[in-house]
């Protein structure tokens, strides 16, 4: 079973999935974000156009990964659901720096989990949507002892509720002390996503992390020239990895206080260029479905 923002669905159903997008944020801080303080309709007014024409490119599953404390919102994705006709996943957990709540760094471990767990279990705020995913932040390099709670927290959920883990971490050796982490708690390490993996750059890194058995996610696509990515693509494949490789690009979105999504980078440039290039670059179609629905479902499906 999969939760999105319309109720579960089965993986079958889930099909081209973008795995880590969002729609909108607000930077303001944990502690000072108000719904009072933007206006949904004029959200979804904005981003619609943007994701109709993900899904006319053939899109048809958005995993937002905008977290409490950074602007979520799941009546938006709701209502970005059923107008555009596509599923939307959202997810519990947080981000860092002052995105976490003050109250929520004076609590334990578990008391954090509880509440991560009490959103799968109930909704989110009483709106009876489920979350599909936990989503943490690490820091760059060490990983602070906040940021270790909140980690060792998202694999408590993980570990009771069976969803799996988006862990935005930029470095290897950040990556590395997190693994760590993971084989201290018990986490299987097929429900654990390196976010952003390809930041870097450093392929040895991704192999060395892919071969412990942890998710790979390719999700900047389109930051750097498209030929970078195909590339890496092409070797993670190479070295036996395509069971654990996840894509996306980390697009969008809408900034509460900002100039009403005049920023915004549409997200249909990886259905209409970047897996197009895949195709003429001799990926077979059968490893593209794999990337985009198979391995999606897979690690979205909660036992």
């Amino acid at each position: 079973m999969i939760h999105t923002a319309l109720g579960p669905i089965s993986p079958d159903q889930l099909g081209r999935t973008l795995m880590h997008e969002h729609v909108m944020t607000d930077y303001s801080g944990a502690d000072f974000l108000h719904k009072e303080h933007y206006d949904r309709q004029e959200i979804v007014d904005t981003m619609l156009p943007y994701l109709l024409e993900l899904s006319k490119a053939g899109c048809n599953t958005f995993v937002d990964a905008t977290p409490a404390g950074s602007g979520r919102d799941v009546l938006v994705l709701k209502e970005c659901a059923l107008q555009s006709k596509m599923y939307f996943i959202t997810c519990t957990g947080t981000f860092k720096a002052n995105a976490v709540p003050t109250i929520m760094r004076t609590m334990e471990i578990d008391q954090i989990a509880e509440l991560w767990i009490a959103e799968f279990a109930e909704g989110i705020e009483s709106t009876g949507i489920r979350p599909g995913f936990i989503k943490v932040a690490l820091d760059d390099g060490a990983i602070s002892d906040d940021q270790k709670k909140i980690l060792r927290a998202g694999i408590r959920t993980s570990l009771k509720t069976g969803m799996a883990i988006q862990a935005h971490t930029i470095l290897p050796q950040t990556m590395r002390e997190a693994y760590t982490i993971i084989t201290e708690e018990g986490l299987p390490v097929d429900r654990y996503i390196w976010t952003h993996s390809d930041c870097q750059q450093d392929i040895p890194a991704m192999i060395e992390m892919g071969r412990k058995g942890v998710w790979l996610q390719i999700d900047s696509i389109g930051y750097i020239p498209y030929e970078n990515h195909l590339q890496m693509l092409k070797t993670l494949i190479a070295e036996g990895l395509t069971d654990q490789l996840l894509l996306s690009q980390d697009r969008g979105w809408y900034v509460v206080g900002k100039d009403k999504g005049k920023y915004v980078n549409p997200y249909h440039l990886f259905f209409t260029e970047f897996l197009p290039l895949c195709k003429a670059s001799g990926i077979p179609d059968e490893i593209i479905t794999q990337l985009t629905v198979t391995n999606p479902a897979r690690v979205l499906n909660i036992e």
